[in-house]
């Protein structure tokens, strides 16, 4: 009788085990779902961009236009990964001048502009552009307390 109850006990704590264990491996899955998903909308959103942006420049445009038409002549940028290089190297050579980047990667250069971590003292520009489009909302609450200047979205500029 006694092998027998062992027996049930454990029996019932495989059983148990086994749950549980499905029960974690589906969080999980769920959890590594999500990050996939947010990637991919992150991804979307860089490819949608960067053929907006090839359009316009097929186009014979320029974002030098659409800085001097709404009186923007002073420029930081928010996010220096590749989007923010590019709209540094596109600006670089204009009539727009850009003063800084921010990046919470900070420290250092990009060729010759400096890199401040949005914690510090950030000097006013006519506007921020924002490269780091799928966290805009959450950027222009971390950013609006300290500046006065607009901030925008690349995605708006396109």
């Amino acid at each position: 009788m006694k092998k027998m109850g062992l027996g049930i006990a454990g029996l019932a704590g495989m059983i148990l085990g086994g749950g549980i264990v499905e029960i974690v491996e589906k969080k999980n899955k769920k959890s590594k779902n999500k990050s996939i998903d947010q990637n991919t909308k992150r991804l979307k959103s860089y490819y949608d961009i960067l053929n907006k942006w090839l359009s316009m420049k097929q186009k014979g445009e320029s974002l030098e236009e659409y800085f001097l038409d709404y009186g923007y002549k002073s420029v930081a940028i928010y996010g220096m990964g590749e989007l923010g290089k590019r709209l540094y190297d596109e600006l670089k050579d204009t009539n727009i001048k850009v003063l800084y980047a921010i990046d919470k990667n900070s420290g250092g250069k990009y060729l010759d502009i400096d890199i401040k971590s949005p914690d510090e003292d950030l000097p006013e520009v006519d506007v921020t552009v924002v490269t780091a489009v799928f966290a805009f909302d959450e950027i222009l609450s971390e950013l609006e307390d300290k500046l006065s200047s607009q901030i925008i979205s690349l995605n708006e500029l396109l």
